[in-house]
């Protein structure tokens, strides 16, 4: 009675244990950043810390595509993709299958015990008898510790994670990119062409212009490039620099800054291999009255200078990780020289 009890006792604490799992992963991101999840939106997991670390618990019964980051004196949640794993729960699968077998032992030899028992209780054996119940009482024991360990197990298995074999990367990154409350390239409004010229007339900004001005050309919807023969067998630099920069800037009058620009885009196209338009936008509005025109030149650097005719106070440089710095000293501003000073990079 006593290794009845015991087991028994086992039995107990084994059932006790949970069905249900939770897959844990911690979170990296920039202190004072709240961290959601889908199913709970209102209330956040907890607050990146010193450490920049949030442990996240998901159920394993759910599956989890994202979570919401909300970064330090923002009220925007801004959805993050997780990262997933292949995870087969070979541990689980295995005490399945082995709780299977114990219990498949353990009720074939209470089977035997039982009948065997029986046998000899009705040939007035009375030790056999008792020697058999004892079996039949270990067969009954090991079957129902066999199902204690294998009825949970098989539970685990039909939740969303263990039955498609996915898991979460341990270590999630938190990367939020710098957001701009101006569209980069809005399109154009119905109607646009013939409301420009009213546009221009209601804009507050005063259009700058350059010490080399350069226009379209009504002809060929181009911008016009001096006669000056390319090269065929030269690479095409423009290719590799056009695109969109994002940064800061500033207008100086000597060393003395008279305006700062939180939000420039700097748009590069190529016209030819070496000849690309430079248009910058400020707040969503065109800085100079045209387009500028750089003919593009590989540095020692392994990144570009882009240099402008018969104008070497403006200045466009290129780094090869995509870092730009544009110069331009002799920008017109209602008859006052100003320098422009924009530091951005590609996006």
């Amino acid at each position: 009675m006593r290794l009845k009890n015991i087991i028994l006792i086992i039995c107990a604490l084994l059932s006790l244990t949970g069905c249900s799992t939770a897959e844990k992963f911690s979170v990296y991101g920039s202190g004072g950043t709240k961290i959601y999840t889908p199913y709970n939106t209102v209330t956040s997991q907890s607050i990146a810390s010193q450490s920049d670390k949030v442990d996240i618990a998901v159920p394993s019964d759910m599956y989890c595509g994202f979570i919401l980051a909300q970064p330090s004196g923002c009220n925007v949640k801004i959805p993050i993709g997780l990262d997933y794993k292949i995870s087969r729960h070979t541990g689980t699968k295995a005490a399945l299958y082995a709780g299977g077998t114990v219990a498949s032992v353990g009720i074939g030899v209470t089977m035997i015990g039982t009948i065997a028992m029986i046998a000899a209780k009705c040939n007035g054996d009375d030790e056999e008898s008792d020697r058999f119940g004892l079996i039949t009482g270990i067969g009954a024991a090991a079957a129902g510790v066999g199902a204690c360990i294998g009825a949970p197990s098989q539970s685990r298995l039909r939740q969303t994670a263990y039955d498609y074999n996915f898991g979460y990367e341990k270590q999630q990154r938190v990367e939020i990119p710098r957001l701009s409350f101006t569209l980069l390239n809005p399109n154009k409004p119905k109607g646009y062409m013939e409301q420009t010229q009213a546009g221009n007339e209601s804009s507050s900004r005063r259009k700058a212009s350059s010490g080399k001005d350069v226009k379209p050309d009504s002809k060929s919807n181009n911008i016009s490039v001096s006669s000056s023969k390319v090269n065929k067998n030269r690479s095409d630099y423009s290719k590799k620099i056009e695109g969109t920069y994002i940064g800061t800037g500033s207008l100086l009058t000597g060393a003395n800054v008279d305006e700062n620009y939180t939000d420039v885009n700097v748009i590069i196209k190529r016209i030819d291999r070496n000849h690309v338009s430079v248009n910058v936008i400020e707040s969503g509005e065109e800085y100079f009255e045209a387009p500028l025109l750089y003919e593009v030149v590989a540095n020692k650097n392994n990144g570009f200078n882009l240099v402008m005719d018969k104008l070497p106070d403006a200045v466009i440089r290129i780094s090869k990780d995509g870092k730009l710095h544009f110069n331009h000293k002799k920008v017109n501003i209602d008859n006052v020289i100003y320098t422009l000073d924009i530091k951005a990079k590609k996006r």
